[in-house]
């Protein structure tokens, strides 16, 4: 009676080990790292919320194609909440709230601009959530917040360094600036630029303003014309700068447009409207790179066309999330917030980047000139 009995034993054994790693396998597979990322999917600022999702969507397929996160022996698939602001500042607040409150997420990307960052980072930070933003440069963005990082310069850093190279590199003595008093981004830049030109020796001869939603600017680029500008600098959103070309021509207005890092266009046939202008940024596809090589052929690959700053920006938003993640061996927020104050030259497409500490990465500006209907690589200047 003992051998059957063993027997039966012995079976009911193996088929509960192979129930258990069955059941351990399916949780695996089962387990999600949830991200949140919203962006202006909708209204004038679309095509910004096109290139985030494209850059999300570069990363997360990369990441799950080699098996997704793993933390503790246990692998996690990158799931992406995909969330609408709108372009509204009150429409990004509600939807932080619902990916902290009703999703659930660990982190959250974006919103890519400081007009939609600054509040959402109040919340995540309430809230403890880690939050990358990719080109919300104003310095409100991350003060006095926790655990909200950014992979751009930040606005006072480009303003100044602007400012050196219209007056330094193209040797002007007086510049003129228009820009969208209302939102910060555009306001918080053209105080920093006119105030380091004038530090530099040169003169701000017009400081003209504007709102948001205009779209006559006659009247500001007449008293421009008239103040006789060695250059013009317009530190404004695709929407507003393409109008403002259309009018700088039709007055005649003849002057070196300069710009921010907004004036990397997104679609092809609006770069012409910019041609000769210089503007600062945070990546070239003429970078030498590897990084840049790769990602260049994958997203051609799959769009069909050059990556924008959105792309690349998100990209490696998401990249340095993965590393603090891998870096802490969890995905507790809390750990992976020290995570990312401790990436030290973590290699992004966009260059090299490092926290040290700060929710502000130390990383160069990149000059473009716009020749010949294309961004052409200029210089770059390091911090």
């Amino acid at each position: 009676m003992k051998k059957p009995l063993q027997i039966y034993l012995n079976g009911l054994l193996v088929i509960l080990l192979i129930l258990s790693t069955i059941c351990s396998k399916t949780k695996r597979v089962e387990q999600e790292f949830r991200v949140g990322l919203i962006a202006p999917i909708t209204g004038k600022l679309e095509g910004i919320g096109t290139s985030v999702l494209e850059g999300a969507r570069l990363a997360v397929d990369e990441k799950n194609s080699n098996g997704g996160i793993e933390v503790e022996g246990i692998r996690y698939k990158v799931v992406t909440v995909i969330k609408d602001c709108q372009d509204l500042p009150e429409c990004a607040v509600s939807v932080a709230q619902e990916l902290i409150n009703r999703e659930n997420v660990s982190a959250i990307i974006g919103p890519p601009i400081s007009g939609l960052a600054i509040p959402v980072g109040k919340i995540a930070s309430r809230a403890f959530v880690p939050m990358i933003t990719q080109m919300a440069t104003h310095p409100d963005v991350t003060r006095g917040t926790r655990c909200v990082f950014r992979v751009c310069f930040t606005d006072d850093f480009q303003g100044k360094i602007m400012a050196r190279f219209v007056r330094e590199e193209l040797d002007a003595r007086s510049a003129a600036v228009l820009f969208d008093i209302a939102c910060p981004y555009n306001r918080g830049i053209a105080q920093i630029f006119k105030q380091s030109f004038e530090e530099f020796g040169g003169k701000v001869v017009a400081f003209e303003m504007y709102t948001t939603r205009e779209d006559d600017f006659i009247d500001q680029l007449v008293r421009i014309r008239k103040s006789g500008p060695d250059v013009l600098f317009l530190p404004n959103y695709p929407y507003d700068i393409i109008l403002q070309m259309e009018q700088i021509r039709e007055l005649g207005l003849k002057t070196q447009i300069i710009g921010s890092d907004t004036m990397s266009f997104r679609n092809l046939e609006d770069i012409p409207c910019i041609e000769g202008a210089f503007f600062s940024t945070h990546y070239s596809n003429e970078i030498p790179s590897q990084k840049v090589k790769e990602l260049f052929s994958t997203y051609q690959s799959a769009f069909g066309r050059m990556p924008t700053i959105g792309v690349v920006l998100t990209y490696d938003s998401f990249g340095l999330l993965f590393r603090a993640i891998e870096s802490q061996n969890s995905i507790d927020p809390e750990l992976i917030c020290k995570g990312l104050a401790e990436i030290e030259g973590y290699e992004g497409v966009s260059g090299v980047i490092s926290f040290s500490g700060s929710p502000d990465p130390e990383k160069s500006v990149v000059i473009l000139h716009v020749k010949n209907g294309r961004f052409r690589y200029y210089t770059q200047i390091k911090p």
